[in-house]
């Protein structure tokens, strides 16, 4: 008698109930932890999923599909917030428009971070020494990870200056 092999491993847990839910929380401005927890699904677990959907594996290719078809629904709701704000100019629609642009910068913030400028003061305002303190300041940042040389900088500009 010939019997069937099962694959190995207990079978998915990923649904269409599951993926309705975490598509409906996504859609609604959620994160893909908070849809993972509302859907009653460890985080980690939902990660595996999506992860083996970019393999191309059914029916996780399925449910990758359809969280980023909400990721990019929750986009565009924010962003017909913002058209509304502008076109309305209530006070109400302007703070809607201020939240969704918030929400665009913080959830999407590789599309839509908007770069502040630095303030900062003329270079020419400062003493010498200030503006050796704000050259040191700025060459700590830039070389925290390699401290011993910074000290070498920092020694060379002070032996210039005597």
């Amino acid at each position: 008698m010939h019997e069937r092999k099962m694959p190995p491993g207990r079978p998915t847990m990923l649904n269409k109930r599951i993926t309705a839910i975490v598509y409906k929380t996504i859609a609604g401005g959620s994160t893909m932890r908070h849809a993972a927890d509302m859907a009653g699904v460890h985080y980690d677990t939902m990660k595996l999923w999506l992860r083996r959907g970019a393999e191309g594996a059914e029916p996780y290719l399925s449910f990758l599909t359809q969280t980023r078809k909400a990721e990019a629904v929750a986009e565009a709701r924010a962003q017909r917030a913002i058209r509304a704000g502008i076109k309305r100019g209530t006070p109400e629609a302007v703070g809607r428009a201020k939240v969704a642009g918030w929400w665009l910068e913080r959830r999407r913030w590789r599309d839509w971070w908007l770069a502040r400028p630095r303030r900062t003061r003329d270079p020419s305002s400062l003493s010498d020494a200030e503006l050796l303190e704000a050259l040191v300041a700025e060459l700590r940042k830039m070389t925290a990870k390699e401290p011993a040389l910074i000290d070498q900088v920092i020694q060379r500009l002070k032996g210039s200056e005597a």
